[in-house]
């Protein structure tokens, strides 16, 4: 639970600093979108998924002992019965196979 709000905790100070830059026009419509980079100990990817409606790219360092998984695999009817798989495969990144 600590790292979720660690992850919005930065997304609102991030958004913060974005609304200031707009509002002292800083950052305008038509503008780059502001880069916001991040060490390795911040969830970038949640943190990015935080602030999509926002003009930021997130760059962000994984850990290479990061695990994700991959998509749920699509429904396949099983007449033994059983539950269907609830995530996909793992995604380590620092197993070169994934």
């Amino acid at each position: 639970m600590a790292a979720l709000e660690s992850a919005t905790m930065t997304t609102v100070q991030i958004r913060e600093v974005i609304e200031r830059l707009v509002e002292a026009r800083q950052w305008q419509e038509g503008d780059p979108e502001v880069l916001v980079v991040m060490e390795a100990g911040y969830d970038a990817p949640r943190i990015a998924h935080l602030l999509d409606s926002l003009p930021v790219q997130v760059f962000g360092r994984l850990r290479s002992d990061r695990a994700m998984r991959r998509p749920t695999p699509p429904r396949i009817y099983d007449p033994q019965g059983g539950q269907s798989p609830k995530y996909g495969g793992e995604f380590v990144l620092g197993h070169p196979v994934t």
